[in-house]
């Protein structure tokens, strides 16, 4: 079962790879061709677009037009990928591949803010709210 499993993944992997997307942007000025796997195969821009002055316009359809192929792309395989069984669970630590997961980022405290020079470093406050506002005394008791 596992097998076949395998052989139909790589199956639908190939027919992926095989299939040709064009996206458009413009009116057809810039035309994307993308594979089943979302690569870029080629770009075709009309000479009427290429000017000095429209060079954002010129990003701007390129970009729409990659995105246009890759949303036709998702749609073309969608009703291919619902035929794949879900992927098999890992063990926990481990990736669906046999891989080890990759450590989760560090959590470190954040840096503190700078201070002028010679301020003193705030201290945390200890104790109830009465000592905390207890007047400052001298060396000596005070006499009445």
């Amino acid at each position: 079962m596992m097998k076949q499993a395998q052989q139909m993944q790589e199956r639908l992997q190939k027919e992926m790879m095989a299939l040709r997307i064009e996206g458009n942007a413009g009116g057809g000025m810039v035309t994307v061709l993308v594979n089943g796997g979302k690569q870029v195969q080629s770009i075709t821009i009309d000479p009427e677009v290429v000017s000095k002055d429209e060079v954002g316009m010129l990003q701007d359809l390129i970009v729409a037009a990659i995105n246009d192929a890759h949303r036709k792309a998702d749609e073309a395989m969608a009703p291919t990928m619902g035929a794949l069984p879900p992927p098999a669970s890992a063990p926990p630590g481990m990736e669906p591949g046999g891989t080890p997961a990759p450590d989760p980022p560090a959590r470190t405290a954040p840096a503190p803010a700078p201070r002028a020079w010679g301020q003193r470093r705030p201290q945390p406050q200890r104790g109830n709210a009465a000592q905390r506002r207890r007047p400052a005394r001298g060396p000596f008791p005070a006499t009445v």
